[in-house]
């Protein structure tokens, strides 16, 4: 079984490590940062919290999983929308490859 499919994974604390939840719940969260903090016409987020979320904190190369990645707060930035994928994704696909 791969570490992220352990329930018991979910029990640690570890505030720097991904995130579990169902996959609708994802889709909410960046939903409201998709749309500058906001959802159902209600703030959730500041605007300027969300812009916070982009500011880069490290970048270069990760020595866990050997890609050049950026960092932010809590985040994993991309330099184009087009690519623009949570480490979630990269993740993912580790489960379902294992």
């Amino acid at each position: 079984m791969h570490m992220s499919n352990n329930p018991e994974q979910g029990l640690v604390e570890n505030p720097s490590h991904s995130g579990f939840g169902p996959a609708s719940a994802m889709a909410k969260f960046y939903g409201i940062l998709a749309n500058g903090g906001q959802h159902k016409n209600k703030r959730l987020i500041s605007a300027e919290g969300v812009e916070k979320l982009k500011d880069v904190m490290t970048s270069g190369e990760d020595k866990v999983l050997f890609l050049n990645i950026t960092y932010g707060r809590g985040t994993t930035l991309f330099s184009t929308p087009t690519v623009s994928v949570s480490l979630f994704f990269f993740q993912l696909a580790n489960i379902l490859l294992d």
